[in-house]
């Protein structure tokens, strides 16, 4: 029996996909309401979600098929097994204008990145992610700020000490917002939703840089906000728009640090995201003359989510 090396932890924003991103880990976040958030201590509860952490792709889906399903204690817990494979070929839709912060190589990282999904057989193609980039903004900028100070607006009012400054200061924001706000914010994704929607009969998935920087510690002690901000550029809109994603090691950046990738499907892909990312893994491993241990144990197909439990083991 293989041992599997994994956490957990939660993505709102990009809490998850960030940090894998930053550490040259996998990561995996499920189409909400896949995995059960009962116990979990909430952010925003209506967009929160369990991340799975791992070395290998083939870790993260395994410990997804174990926590996945539905759950009477999680009241926005909605579970479907979705489709179990993606196409040989993908379709990728990728940033034309791709957003970079900082000066440590992620910019040149980035074309290297495509080169190796387009090695892989894939279709590289540009889009405008504006209409993306509107719904990202929606996060901190909207009154799903709100959704924050319903979880810590008591000790907000009576401790206000006891929070981090910067997130004290973006969550007193929801004070001066109103419900007539709230309602407005929840029409404009609507109609962003319904703009979106036609991308999936040109694309199969997004790709994206998981972060377009990393800012250090002084450029965060001088501006947290901004800087938070600026790191969710691609991870932002992918809760509100209800999809899943998984962040993968990209190579590196300059002086040696990880760069991460992030694959973005639509709602209830997980298991085929999962099993496209995983054979990418593998041939990327292999192309580059090694082979991961993993693979080295297990030469059978990875298991996956129900959805490759119930049909066939994607490759």
């Amino acid at each position: 029996m293989a041992w599997r090396l994994f956490s957990l932890g939660t993505d709102t924003a990009g809490s998850g996909r960030i940090p894998a991103g930053f550490n040259g880990l996998v990561g995996l976040k499920p189409t909400p309401g896949r995995v059960s958030t009962a116990g979990v201590l909430p952010a925003c509860r209506t967009l929160d979600r369990v991340w799975i952490f791992a070395h290998t792709v083939d870790d993260a889906a395994h410990v997804l098929s174990v926590i996945e399903g539905p759950d009477d204690a999680d009241a926005y817990s909605s579970f479907a097994p979705g489709p179990a494979r993606l196409p040989d070929i993908l379709r990728v839709g990728v940033p034309q204008t791709p957003r970079f912060t900082g000066d440590i190589g992620y910019p040149e990282a980035w074309p290297a990145a495509l080169a190796g999904t387009a090695a892989l057989g894939h279709r590289v193609l540009p889009l405008d992610f504006s209409t993306l980039d509107e719904v990202a903004a929606l996060l901190y900028e909207g009154p799903w700020v709100a959704e924050r100070h319903a979880v810590v607006g008591t000790l907000l009012a009576s401790q206000p000490e006891a929070l981090d400054p910067s997130v004290r200061k973006v969550i007193s924001r929801a004070l001066g917002m109103t419900a007539t706000e709230t309602f407005e914010a929840q029409y404009r994704l609507r109609s962003m939703q319904t703009l979106l929607a036609p991308l999936w009969n040109d694309v199969d998935v997004l790709m994206v840089p998981t972060a377009p920087g990393h800012p250090t510690f002084a450029e965060v002690d001088a501006d947290p906000v901004g800087s938070n901000a600026a790191l969710g550029v691609y991870t932002n809109f992918v809760n509100l728009l209800g999809r899943c994603a998984l962040a993968v090691p990209a190579g590196q950046a300059r002086g040696g640090l990880p760069f991460g990738a992030t694959f973005i499907a639509r709602a209830g892909m997980d298991a085929a995201l999962a099993g496209r990312g995983a054979g990418g893994q593998r041939a990327a491993a292999h192309a580059g003359g090694r082979t991961h241990a993993a693979d080295r144990r297990r030469r059978r197909p990875p298991v996956g989510p129900a959805a490759e439990r119930r049909d066939s083991p994607s490759s």
